[in-house]
């Protein structure tokens, strides 16, 4: 079997971060991901510009049920390291508002330049299209079961491999190229496409047709990291299977649930509103408690609500409607303005302009879609001109317009949401993220119960805690022997 120092399990922001921290001082390190490349979810964070992290950094950001957990990694590698880990990685940033992006603002250059770090170590490997099977403790090592996965037409040198990594590590030395992704290394003569010497592929493969083909073999390690994700994004590889293993371990699981999700309604008037943005104030009742509260845009679905503001507020709305409560979201349309003077604002118009409708009347102030459900909440006939609007009416439509509750019966499961709440306990875990069960077994990222609110936050605890836990397995590496 062959042996590793270190192998991470999950080539995500965390993963990543994990293997630029232990992949040093020689030590053997192998990380593995079961899609064609490693980062994948980096393309799709921050609407493809990727938010890599915010200059506004307090407890509140993040959510779990272990905060001072939480703040000893961000003190053992925080902001101002996870700039020097973008430096290092040749990332400029651009800051806009405390968010931070990439300076071209390409969440692809992002997993490029990674890539391009991780590949330049040559102790490090990397296996993508790669599962891993089971995980198994003994004496002092781990031994994990591997499947790998190919799909090849043609044959001999011409074959071709389809749904493989991406990324690869070419090494010129003597003829040789030497292909790390593939695990493959093939003798170039003269230029010629002929095999000599050496040749060999872990994949397996078929000579002919086009049938995928999988190997499986058994690897070990002295220390293991667990950097699978959530269950957020199942298309780009996030499944779950580190809450397996950690159960497996003997570690206890906080249920996984969406986070920064979109929520879900049955009002009747969804569809005629869908694809409506607005900027608003939003508060988050649970059984008549004020739970949460949040300021920025909505969107409008058939469905429901989204928006940032929503995004923020959902993990409190899931974990209510988990447990059977009441759910109501009030939305204040006009939140620059008090009651009162939102009312003298009104009836200085309504003057000004006796002659419209209700709907052209509030066509001034709301989305024209919204204005006739407002209208309906408020009781107020559309057609009728504001000047016949009684002085109740015209309170009345202040109240809604300050207060419009939206009931919520559901959320948007894991196809869409940005992240994960719940995963692997971190009171099971020290404070660089070792298991407190099982020596040598780290966690990091998504896969443990934290999660940040939207603007960056994920992704620094991503970076955080895989350096964290890379960091720490060197070090633990270095005291022993393989």
């Amino acid at each position: 079997m062959k042996t590793y120092h270190t192998i991470i399990i999950g080539a995500g922001s965390s993963g990543i971060a994990a293997a630029m921290a232990c992949a040093k001082g020689g030590q053997r390190v192998l990380l593995i991901d079961r899609c064609d490349q490693i980062g994948k979810k980096i393309l799709v964070t921050g609407n493809g510009k990727c938010n890599l992290t915010n200059l506004r950094q307090c407890p509140e950001c993040y959510r779990g049920e272990a905060p001072a957990q939480i703040g000893s990694i961000f003190s053992a590698f925080g902001l101002e390291e996870t700039m020097q880990l973008f430096r290092q990685a040749g990332i400029l940033t651009r800051e806009k508002n405390g968010y931070v992006y990439p300076y071209n603002e390409q969440a692809a250059c992002v997993r490029e330049a990674f890539e391009s770090v991780l590949l330049s170590k040559s102790n490090l490997k990397i296996m993508t299209d790669t599962s891993v099977e089971k995980i198994k403790r003994q004496k002092d090592i781990f031994i994990v079961g591997i499947k790998h996965y190919c799909h090849q037409v043609g044959t001999g040198m011409h074959r071709k491999k389809q749904g493989m990594p991406i990324a690869e590590r070419y090494e010129k030395k003597q003829d040789y190229v030497i292909k790390k992704g593939y695990e493959k290394e093939q003798r170039l003569v003269n230029g010629k496409g002929c095999n000599r010497g050496k040749s060999f592929s872990y994949n397996g493969g078929v000579e002919n047709g086009q049938n995928p083909t999988e190997t499986k073999e058994y690897i070990t390690c002295q220390s293991l990291i667990i950097a699978t994700g959530g269950l957020a994004g199942p298309r780009l590889g996030c499944d779950g299977s580190g809450y397996d293993f950690a159960r497996e371990m003997g570690h206890h699981i906080i249920k996984p649930l969406p986070s920064l999700t979109a929520l879900k309604s049955s009002a009747p008037f969804l569809k005629k509103v869908s694809g409506v943005r607005n900027q608003a104030r939003i508060t988050l009742f649970v059984d008549g408690a004020n739970v949460a509260e949040e300021r920025g845009e909505l969107q409008w679905t058939d469905y429901g609500i989204s928006g940032v503001a929503v995004f923020q507020v959902s993990r409190y709305a899931v974990l209510a409607l988990e447990e059977k409560q009441s759910v109501r979201l009030v939305i204040d349309f006009m939140p620059e303005y008090e009651k009162n003077v939102l009312e003298h604002l009104l009836d200085d118009s309504r003057n000004r302009c006796s002659y419209k409708t209700g709907q052209a009347f509030l066509n001034g102030y709301v989305a024209a879609k919204l204005s006739p459900v407002l209208l309906r909440e408020a009781r107020i006939v559309p057609d009728v001109v504001v000047s016949q609007w009684s002085q109740n009416e015209l309170q009345a439509i202040v109240r809604v317009m300050k207060g419009f509750v939206l009931k919520i019966n559901g959320y948007v499961g894991y196809e869409n949401p940005h992240v994960t709440q719940g995963g692997v306990d971190l009171n099971e875990l020290t404070d660089t993220l070792e298991s407190c069960l099982c020596p040598g077994l780290f966690f990091a990222g998504e896969v443990v119960d934290v999660d940040g609110i939207c603007g960056g936050y994920n992704l620094q605890w991503a970076f955080s805690s895989g350096s964290v836990a890379g960091e720490s397995a060197f070090r633990r590496n270095e005291r022993k022997t393989v």
